[in-house]
């Protein structure tokens, strides 16, 4: 059913997510004159004067998918609404929300890194932002779409 309005707000959300995947910084932080450390799904990797000093793997990208396959499941449910609302969207959200603010305050805080000049959200960052804003729409799409059939049950 993908011509309802959840499934393209499903859409956009997977659009988002999947840009994640691709390597985009979802942080940088300035440290010094000529020092950065870039945070993206793969890794943390520091660069100084144009040479990467350390570089250690993370596998956030595992996270992303999960996420991905979450909302694939919820646009394929479209005869279980319960289910839809619960895994497609309460779900969903909750977690990409966790994520978010895990690594907002995580940063923030220094737990990950400290010392930092300057903090400077990338591109994903604002992808997860626009991911949680796609599935709150989906979520209200069809909440809307349960209440009409419910109003056509109750006539019949």
């Amino acid at each position: 059913m993908l011509q309802r309005i959840q499934s393209l707000y499903w859409l956009g959300a997977i659009i988002c997510l999947s840009f994640l995947n691709f390597g985009s910084t979802i942080f940088q932080f300035k440290m010094k004159e000529d020092s950065t450390i870039f945070y993206s799904a793969f890794k943390i990797e520091e660069i100084t004067n144009g040479e990467i000093i350390s570089s250690n793997p993370k596998y956030y990208y595992l996270i992303f998918i999960a996420f991905i396959v979450f909302t694939i499941i919820s646009i394929f449910s479209f005869k279980n609404r319960k289910r839809q609302i619960t895994i497609g969207t309460w779900i969903n959200t909750l977690l990409i929300s966790h994520f978010l603010v895990f690594t907002t305050f995580g940063f923030l805080d220094g737990f990950i890194v400290t010392n930092a000049k300057s903090i400077i959200p990338g591109i994903a960052y604002y992808m997860l932002i626009g991911a949680i804003i796609f599935n709150f729409l989906a979520l209200q799409a069809v909440k809307k779409d349960k209440k009409l059939l419910d109003s056509v049950d109750r006539i019949r």
